[in-house]
């Protein structure tokens, strides 16, 4: 995962999973996020129970959704735009990690829901592969309604 591609609220996740607090700029955060990612720092879990479950799960749908959405878009030139995608795909999917191992998935609709994120993310991550190398500027996915059940089964 490039910091580069990473915007400064994402950043700031990542460092705070981590246990690094920082209120500064952007360029900054990334030149902490390079410092600090190459070291095995423990996860600092209670950053995710700060907050409300439901908002987690939200956040991270609502990202998948953004990401589908630049997926169909068309006239993009996936070659320059495939590694600022595949960076969130990643960061999310590492988000969705985390929720897991500090226990914030335990109901069989998180588990669902994290298996549907799961799913979405791969199938974002094979579109823009394939995208970039056959140099296609249309994206192919599919119409699923991410966290919209997760909001009403809550």
């Amino acid at each position: 995962m490039s910091p580069n591609h990473l915007t400064k609220d994402k950043l700031l996740y990542e460092l705070g999973i981590r246990g690094i607090d920082s209120v500064a700029d952007s360029l900054k955060l990334r030149r902490m996020f390079r410092k600090y990612i190459t070291r095995d720092l423990p996860l600092q879990f209670s950053y995710l129970t700060s907050g409300a479950t439901e908002g987690l799960y939200l956040g991270i749908s609502t990202e998948v959704s953004e990401l589908q959405e630049v997926v169909r878009m068309s006239e993009i030139n996936w070659i320059l735009l495939a590694p600022r995608v595949l960076s969130k795909v990643r960061h999310l999917r590492e988000r969705l990690q985390h929720l897991t191992k500090a226990g914030l998935c335990s109901t069989n609709s998180e588990n669902l829901c994290v298996q549907e994120l799961q799913a979405q993310l791969n199938h974002i991550e094979q579109l823009v592969y394939s995208m970039s190398k056959e140099g296609d500027t249309t994206g192919q996915l599919p119409s699923i309604q991410i966290g919209r059940r997760r909001q009403t089964q809550m």
